[in-house]
């Protein structure tokens, strides 16, 4: 989480089912606040025309 914070590499970060399970439990404490992750579109960015 920490790496993600300082600099997320360009490609992304994935988590896997274990890693979403164990922050939402972090969440449900209030040691962290819930993701908002929003899915990557494999598209890539929409630019207007």
């Amino acid at each position: 989480m920490v790496t993600v914070m300082l600099g997320a590499p360009p490609e992304g970060v994935e988590l896997d089912e274990e890693e979403s399970r164990a922050l939402a439990v972090l969440a449900d404490a209030g040691v962290v606040p819930r993701l908002r992750l929003v899915p990557r579109d494999p598209a890539g960015p929409r630019r207007a025309a």
